[in-house]
């Protein structure tokens, strides 16, 4: 049995660098400064379409639960209610993810509309940033 000895091949890895949580809620922090009251109302936007989408699952339950037990006299009203909110519930959730959805695009249209230089990578071989892809980012920024 023989083994086969090659040359010995030392891998050398270099990471790329990362943030710290910290680094990072600073860094999100400084991009959301200048549209901070957008960022809030988007925040209360899709919190609020979250909690009408929470309130469908009981609603149905309560229509179901009203067809099961077939009680012609007392079910109808309920029923009607039931119905009836969950299809308010039901159009504030779409309106509401709707334009909780408007609002974050809006955001990502404005946050990297910013000094380019501060946000693209650094090469860690060399040091420096890709002038190409800062310069080809502000071109599709600016067109669009």
């Amino acid at each position: 049995m023989s083994h086969r000895k090659g040359p010995s091949m030392a891998t050398t890895y270099h990471l790329l660098p990362t943030a710290s949580p910290a680094q990072t809620r600073r860094a999100l922090a400084e991009l959301v400064r200048p549209h901070q009251s957008v960022a809030v109302v988007t925040t209360v936007v899709l919190v609020a379409a979250t909690m009408a989408g929470l309130a469908v699952p009981p609603l149905l339950g309560r229509i179901v639960d009203s067809v099961v037990d077939g009680d012609p006299t007392g079910a109808r009203p309920a029923l009607g209610v039931a119905v009836a909110a969950l299809l308010a519930v039901t159009a504030a959730h779409g309106g509401l993810s709707g334009w909780g959805s408007v609002l974050v695009a809006r955001l990502g249209e404005w946050l990297p509309n910013r000094d380019f230089r501060a946000y693209v990578p650094r090469n860690p071989c060399s040091g420096t940033w890709s002038e190409h892809t800062a310069t080809s980012l502000q071109k599709s920024h600016t067109q669009s």
